[in-house]
């Protein structure tokens, strides 16, 4: 979908660099002997500000996981991916520069092969149209990351999330961001 528009202006909130970004069909390459298989990886750089992405791109930003320090963590990969979601949203938002009756049936066509849904043609219109009118700056993003920490492994003999304090201020902290009184 990102190459059919054109591709998205990202904001990249931090910089940092994926030293073994998985190469695609090379992940049992031997590399000639050389036992560290650096042959099966990539090295990729993003710097912090806006950068135009297309598809592959996007995908690479997105499923990058092997970064030091927090741009590492799955919570960074999520905030990535919403990064690029708000991006393709605002591209949309936009459509004449990037709209031609070619590409309207060719995005139809990688929409429906890219989801699943049983929503009825009418609610998707509807979700559709919210979407065209709520302004970038009006969704609101909401990090859980700063109420979990993660025990050392032996703990529980893997890798886990538990809250600082308990999962009722977790709740607590949940619909006071989402405004809810349940």
């Amino acid at each position: 979908m990102i190459d059919l528009v054109g591709g998205v202006d990202v904001a990249v909130a931090e910089s940092f660099t994926d030293p073994q970004f998985p190469v695609a069909g090379r992940e049992n390459d031997e590399c000639g002997g050389d036992p560290k298989l650096l042959c099966r990886y990539e090295a990729l750089h993003f710097e912090k500000g806006r950068e135009h992405m297309d598809g592959e791109l996007a995908l690479k930003y997105v499923r990058s996981r092997h970064a030091q320090g927090e741009e590492g963590s799955d919570f960074a990969r999520s905030r990535r991916q919403q990064e690029v979601l708000l991006a393709l949203k605002e591209k949309f938002m936009s459509p004449f520069s990037w709209i031609s009756p070619f590409r309207v049936g060719s995005l139809l066509r990688a929409v429906d092969e890219a989801t699943d849904t049983d929503m009825k043609i009418g609610e998707a219109l509807t979700i559709g149209k919210m979407l065209v009118k709520t302004p970038g700056g009006a969704i609101k993003k909401i990090s859980i990351e700063d109420l979990f920490f993660s025990p050392p492994t032996s703990w529980y003999g893997r890798y886990v999330l538990i809250p600082k304090e308990d999962f009722p201020a977790l709740h607590t902290f949940l619909r006071s961001q989402l405004g809810s009184s349940r």
